[in-house]
């Protein structure tokens, strides 16, 4: 693990500070994401992923965690990761005039996190294959994260 401190520190850092924008985003358009009423819950999916990927960092970061702690932390934050946001998601369909494209974000959320559910899973199984998928799981968490902070602050505004 040690090979990959400087990714997971940048990464940690990484969602770290695009958690803080996302509150800034929702602070600034409050009034708007709360007219919508799918937008709180896109908000709230949106601080999930960056926080399941800070956490998950900033756990591939601690010093002489074994494998089975490392991977059972990674897969506990991949269910989580995967379950929260489903919930979410599930939620917001139900509300009348909800949008279709709720499923492309339900989907697109669930491919984001699938990568860190195998990552404990592999990290349990033989160590090293899982730090990979670990490191793709944070980056599709990421990437999903900032495609919702680009709704929040600015298609919001259109």
């Amino acid at each position: 693990m040690q090979a990959w401190n400087p990714y997971f520190t940048a990464m940690a850092g990484v969602a770290a500070v695009l958690t803080g924008l996302i509150f800034i985003a929702v602070s600034n358009n409050l009034r708007q994401i709360l007219e919508e009423p799918t937008l709180p819950g896109r908000a709230g999916e949106t601080l999930i992923l960056l926080v399941e990927s800070l956490l998950v960092s900033l756990i591939a970061l601690i010093p002489g965690m074994s494998r089975t702690a490392l991977g059972v932390a990674v897969l506990v934050m991949g269910i989580a990761g995967i379950s929260l946001p489903a919930m979410i998601q599930l939620r917001t369909t139900s509300i009348k005039g909800a949008p279709a494209y709720v499923w492309v974000r339900l989907v697109g959320t669930q491919l984001a996190t699938w990568p860190v559910i195998v990552a404990g899973v592999w990290i349990l199984a033989d160590g090293s294959s899982g730090v990979y998928w670990l490191a793709a799981g944070t980056a599709a968490l990421t990437l999903m994260a900032v495609l919702n902070a680009w709704v929040l602050q600015i298609e919001i505004r259109r």
